[in-house]
């Protein structure tokens, strides 16, 4: 039985009977159980009768209690940073939530969100830790493009605030419609939108100390539908930490005069993540874009993280504009690897720690020298590594420099594409991955391949084999037999893309010495590929100790 089984069935057992086990053991209200290393557990608290029931012959309690843990002594070797004063009295040592990672924290953090939602229903102290996880793991989502749809949807945001009083989450994702009359609605509507402008104001007002990171969405059509957004982001300035944007405008006036915000009303102060994901649907005035795309770069000056979706030529474009911009930017994500992406990363001044690439097609063969430039200037500080080749590039070259901190590398490709990618040479193994030298941290790869046809996936990883040898080298470049090992990798993970459906995950053939490559990575098929290995070895011994004649 797995935790997250024990666990749910534990919680069942404690909303419904009122019952607590320990080891298989019923424990009683006020009686504490040793456990191992004299270690106490106790479950604390009130027993008593529900008002207002008085059914005949059925006895309805109500358990508001909580568990108390007392750590007991354990004789082992203190570190040199520890006090030597410390004491091993075991009723030195109380259970605090989020202190103690034997009981608790370390539990709650291994459980799914619908079983850390039911676990809030136990007791007070359940309720407090899981409340605190759920608020990493959450996101609260108004969808308002369906406001005409029924009488329920403008009563959400106070059915929101009724039912999660005691539960504050900072994440946020609102996606408006157009608040402009447009082709004349009927007054019902044109009221709902009213209310809805007003029901926004009323619970950012009530909740927007607790938010941190927000996704406005939302079609703009007029001015008047620009500043309602904006209004919303002057109402949350002071918290934001993370914010995108994903407006999508359909500009029906083409004055630019009121689209550059006043910088005076919004200051993005604690802003370190910042998503443009803004498309231009109708084509407005050209300087009505610029205003807005200019106004929006100059705000986010300040970020640490920047990843760019659409409008990236326009965007990056006002970008090159500063002498130094992003002073601080530690991570850049874009969809489009164009010239104007490098131009934009060689005039960062601060070094990067994640960078990912896509469509290495947009760059002329003659950029790559620039990006392989690009990609020892942050060797040093890069963690995190991804980029996706997604046309055939003629035999073009990719040489990877070493990567002393790297922790995590995605590399995708297109089936037929023939990007190579090579390692500094050496004179033991030339230009071939040694991991240790090259990736000495590297704890996760991922690989990912998009196939021409769904009738490819079952043979496409054999088709395209010779990109295996770039992460998976069995031969030098001479030919002669090699073993590589990565004893720091804990995360493989090798898909193929399904057209139209999803990523399903790759198993190699069996000849393929991925256990001994990577000894620490764990998952399904890996276990079953060690499972397969070892009874094959055992079949072989097996046979080759049996007598001759023997069956």
């Amino acid at each position: 039985m797995d935790l997250t089984h024990y666990l749910n069935e534990l919680v069942k057992r404690m909303l419904l009977k009122r019952v607590a086990l320990v080891n298989g053991y019923r424990l009683e209200k006020n009686c504490r159980r040793k456990l191992k290393y004299s270690d106490k557990i106790a479950l604390l608290g009130k027993v008593r009768p529900r008002r207002g029931l008085n059914t005949p012959g059925i006895k309805h309690e109500s358990l508001n209690g909580f568990f108390l843990f007392k750590e007991g002594y354990r004789p082992i070797e203190r570190q040199n940073a520890e006090d030597p004063s410390m004491t091993g009295d075991e009723d030195s040592v109380e259970f605090t939530p989020g202190q103690n990672h034997l009981i608790l924290s370390h539990i709650f953090s291994y459980l799914t969100f619908n079983t850390l939602k039911r676990a809030r229903l136990v007791c007070t102290k359940w309720d407090e830790e899981a409340v605190r996880i759920l608020k990493k793991k959450s996101t609260v989502s108004f969808n308002f493009r369906d406001l005409y749809e029924g009488p329920i949807q403008p009563m959400r945001l106070l059915r929101y605030i009724k039912e999660m009083k005691n539960l504050q989450l900072p994440s946020l994702t609102l996606d408006l419609p157009p608040f402009t009359a447009v082709n004349n609605p009927d007054p019902q509507e044109a009221e709902l939108l009213l209310k809805l402008a007003d029901d926004l104001t009323w619970f950012l007002s009530d909740r927007g100390s607790h938010i941190t990171r927000l996704n406005l969405e939302g079609r703009i059509f007029s001015r008047s539908d620009y500043k309602i957004h904006l209004g919303i982001l002057i109402k949350l300035q002071a918290t934001l930490c993370d914010l995108e944007l994903s407006w999508n405008f359909d500009l029906r006036d083409e004055s630019s005069q009121d689209y550059a915000f006043p910088t005076e009303d919004l200051h993005l102060n604690k802003l370190e993540a910042f998503t443009f994901s803004v498309r231009f649907g109708r084509t407005p005035p050209v300087i009505t874009q610029r205003t807005i795309i200019s106004s929006w770069a100059a705000a986010v000056q300040g970020v640490k993280t920047f990843q760019v979706n659409y409008c990236e030529q326009e965007f990056l474009t006002c970008l090159l504009r500063y002498e130094q911009p992003f002073p601080k930017l530690e991570a850049f994500t874009t969809r489009s690897t164009q010239q104007i992406v490098l131009d934009l990363l060689f005039k960062l001044t601060n070094p990067l720690k994640m960078l990912i690439l896509n469509n290495l097609g947009r760059l002329e063969p003659e950029n790559f020298a620039r990006l392989e430039n690009l990609l020892l200037k942050h060797a040093d500080t890069l963690e995190d590594l991804q980029f996706m080749d997604d046309v055939s590039h003629h035999g073009q070259v990719l040489h990877l420099p070493v990567l002393p901190r790297l922790k995590r590398l995605s590399v995708g490709c297109v089936q037929f594409s023939d990007l190579k990618i090579r390692f500094p040479s050496a004179q033991d193994n030339k230009d071939v991955v040694d991991y240790e030298r090259h990736l000495p941290r590297l704890d996760a790869l991922s690989l990912y391949m998009f196939p021409c046809s769904s009738y490819a996936l079952p043979d496409v990883w054999k088709v395209e084999g010779d990109k295996l040898e770039n992460f998976f080298p069995t031969r030098d470049r001479n030919g002669a037999p090699i073993e590589t090992r990565c004893v720091t990798l804990r995360k493989l993970d090798p898909r193929v893309y399904v057209p139209g459906h999803s990523w399903q995950p790759v198993e190699f053939h069996p000849d393929f010495p991925l256990t001994r490559m990577f000894p620490n990575v764990w998952n399904e098929w890996m276990t079953k590929r060690r499972r397969e290995e070892s009874l094959s070895r055992t079949r072989n011994d097996m046979e080759a100790n049996s007598e001759p004649g023997q069956g």
